[in-house]
């Protein structure tokens, strides 16, 4: 399961942690550029989303990378489909990977180092 120390918002085609700021400290969305795509896993029931964060939050998802074009093309559609809800054209939200025991899964599967020849 993800760590759950940082706050975290999935289905968004932003970095999605929540960082405290400001005179009051209350949460607000990271605004920094995505760099890397990974697993977030949690919530109740439990399940396994694709998610998206910038540089400094990378540690916050199971099995981060840098993003490849293939990242980028569903973080275009994330995008898309959020801006689609904001102009009032229909919402159709992003779906998590998994759930229940196939997200825990899913997350063991991300998180196994490969194993060496003998």
């Amino acid at each position: 399961m993800t760590d759950d120390r940082v706050p975290w918002r999935v289905g968004t085609a932003t970095c999605g942690a929540y960082v405290t700021s400001g005179q009051a400290g209350a949460p607000s969305h990271c605004s920094a550029r995505v760099t890397h795509a990974g697993l977030r896993v949690g919530g109740q029931p439990v399940e396994a989303w694709f998610a998206f964060s910038c540089t400094h939050h990378a540690g916050e998802l199971i099995a981060p990378r840098e993003l490849l074009d293939r990242d980028r093309e569903v973080l275009a559609d994330w995008a898309e489909r959020e801006r689609r809800a904001l102009a009032g054209e229909g919402w159709g939200p992003p779906r998590p990977l998994a759930t229940g025991s196939a997200a825990l899964e899913l997350a063991r599967r991300a998180t196994r180092r490969p194993t060496q020849p003998e």
